[in-house]
């Protein structure tokens, strides 16, 4: 009798295990499902009264990882030091931006100096006018941008993007000190132009006049 408990404790064991074993494999596989299936089912699982909400809150979602600083205004794109080299006949330049989520990235230059030749990670791609600006647009990701600008002479500034804090500007082949202030990189230095101003003296002079025959002024 002993020995028939002992080979009905076993089967249990065995069948426990088994049960165990065949739970592990189909965790496996549902973890390793396409993606397209699981947000089919995750889509399923959503009430059918919030399923037009489902496409406002993705709009918003992807944009959670943007940073806040100011009320709700959100700064969805980081750049690195532009570089610019500057000749009489235009300029090249590069930059590296990090893109949180879908974000327009403003370009060097405006409608008189229009940046062409765009790469973006060795790649072409199309300039469009934004508030009076070029601009491109951008996915999440890091992406290096290359291009260059055009001109006659070498205008005295040039806008770039205002997130653009640190410059490494070089005209002529030589590296200068840039000026950059509020989206405005000066290539030129600021002549400020000084009013001579002549100088005087201002004298008051305050004469006695004694009244009599004859009057007299002294």
């Amino acid at each position: 009798m002993q020995h028939i408990q002992i080979i009905i404790d076993c089967c249990l064991r065995f069948s426990l295990k088994l049960l165990l074993f065949n739970a592990l494999i189909m965790s496996y596989a549902a973890a390793n499902t396409s993606e397209n299936s699981f947000e089919d089912d995750a889509k399923e699982a959503i009430p059918a009264a919030l399923q037009d909400w489902v496409g406002w809150v993705q709009a918003r979602a992807t944009k959670q990882d943007c940073t806040v600083y100011e009320k709700e205004a959100k700064a969805c794109a980081w750049p690195s030091p532009l570089t610019l080299d500057a000749t009489a006949q235009g300029a090249l330049f590069k930059q590296q931006w990090e893109v949180m989520a879908e974000t327009l990235i403003r370009l060097p230059g405006n409608k008189d100096y229009w940046p062409t030749d765009i790469l973006v990670n060795n790649k072409a791609v199309p300039v469009i006018h934004h508030k009076e600006h070029p601009a491109i647009l951008l996915a999440a990701g890091q992406h290096m941008i290359q291009g260059k600008l055009s001109w006659r002479s070498m205008p005295q500034r040039l806008p770039i993007a205002p997130e653009t804090g640190l410059v490494e500007l070089s005209v002529n082949g030589k590296k200068t000190h840039p000026h950059n202030k509020g989206g405005v990189l000066w290539l030129q230095n600021q002549k400020v132009e000084k009013k001579n101003e002549a100088e005087s003296l201002q004298i008051e002079v305050f004469r006695l006049l004694r009244d009599g025959e004859p009057m007299v002024l002294s």
